[in-house]
């Protein structure tokens, strides 16, 4: 929901703008919860504890998320890696072949094959790979299609 607001906030200065108006009250929240939580540890604590103590948790919080966001992210990147090498072009290579044998006889369906593999090669995910890859085999192999390349 922030994400379309953001996107429909019309040009680059009312985006720059709305985020900044956005970072505003974040930080007025986060001084606020601190202010609270110094106010309700005061009550149980020494008073000059209280905002260390506050501090510290704030802290910690952040440190945690940081870790939690940067390990997620580098799992992230290193699926994306692995996806990238174990990803071939062999389905492109492949649906290109099939595409140009369908070519002479039906010249749609030769372009609609070349397309949906491009794109399938793109927008699915790495583990779909050998699924299309058996699919590619069953093209190929196809009765009443051509046997050679």
């Amino acid at each position: 929901m922030l994400d379309l607001a953001i996107r429909k906030s019309g040009d680059i200065f009312s985006r720059i703008g709305f985020l900044a108006a956005l970072s505003v009250i974040a930080m007025l929240g986060l001084v606020w919860l601190s202010i609270a939580l110094t106010e309700l540890l005061a009550l149980t604590v020494p008073t000059p504890w209280a905002p260390a103590i506050t501090g510290g948790v704030l802290i910690l919080i952040a440190a945690s998320l940081y870790a939690v966001l940067n390990t997620s992210r580098r799992a992230a990147r290193s699926d994306a890696l692995a996806a990238s090498e174990t990803k071939p072009d062999e389905l492109i290579t492949r649906a290109t072949r099939v595409a140009e044998r369908m070519a002479p006889d039906s010249p749609v369906m030769a372009l609609m094959v070349a397309v949906a593999a491009g794109w399938m090669s793109v927008r699915v995910p790495a583990s779909l790979t050998p699924l299309l890859n058996k699919l590619m085999d069953q093209v190929e192999n196809a009765p009443g299609g051509r046997a050679t390349g």
